[in-house]
């Protein structure tokens, strides 16, 4: 009697697991090709965004709508920052992007032609090569350049220097002199080693009859 009712308990579980489990039907059939579609126009969305994404990325030449040379770029918190040799004006420039920078960018004149520079002298014509550089141990961010101290005159080209009144690159600026007074010279960079604290700098000199030098 006992292996009857077990029996007939086994065949009831049997059937109720049978019951429970449902048969597919035509909605389930169709749900799989559905979930491919919406995989594959996800799929589609991320190429899109990759595709705009590398279009913004991307920029023309030229970035400047007049005569510029020797530019120079640096990023600092989100901005680009540019200088350039502009002859009788030197200005910074800033834009969130560097395809905007010389063309759609903010500008502000640091030093012009006839601005007085101390000791009886005005910066002359030939504003070359600015750059921008930030030196952390002075907390403060520098422009060097270079211009004649006499009009025209190449003989009076000089190296200058201009500081920042705070840590704002696009704030304002003070002349703090030549860096080289009674020599020839152009062009200079500098670098500063953030192991050892030094800053180094480079330029070309024109001294008397041995022609040009670094």
């Amino acid at each position: 009697m006992k292996r009857l009712i077990a029996a007939v308990l086994s065949a009831l579980m049997l059937c109720s697991c049978a019951a429970e489990t449902p048969e597919p039907t035509a909605e389930d059939a169709t749900s799989l090709p559905e979930t491919e579609t919406e995989e594959t126009t996800e799929t589609e969305k991320m190429t899109e965004t990759e595709e705009i994404t590398e279009m913004k990325r991307t920029f023309n030449n030229p970035i400047s709508d007049k005569s510029m040379p020797d530019p120079f770029i640096t990023y600092h918190d989100g901005y680009y920052y540019g200088l350039a040799t502009e002859v009788v004006v030197l200005k910074l420039y800033r834009s969130r992007t560097v395809e905007d920078l010389f063309i759609n960018g903010e500008s502000k004149e640091l030093i012009k032609t006839g601005d007085d520079i101390g000791g009886g002298k005005t910066l002359g014509w030939n504003i070359w090569a600015p750059e921008l550089h930030y030196v952390p141990s002075k907390g403060r961010w520098y422009v060097y350049s270079c211009a004649s101290t006499d009009g025209f005159d190449f003989g009076a080209m000089r190296m200058f220097c201009l500081e920042s009144d705070g840590d704002d690159p696009f704030g304002e600026y003070t002349f703090k002199g030549l860096t080289v007074k009674n020599q020839i010279c152009i062009d200079q960079t500098v670098y500063y080693d953030e192991k050892t604290g030094n800053l180094y700098t480079a330029y070309c000199e024109f001294p008397g009859d041995r022609g040009q030098i670094i």
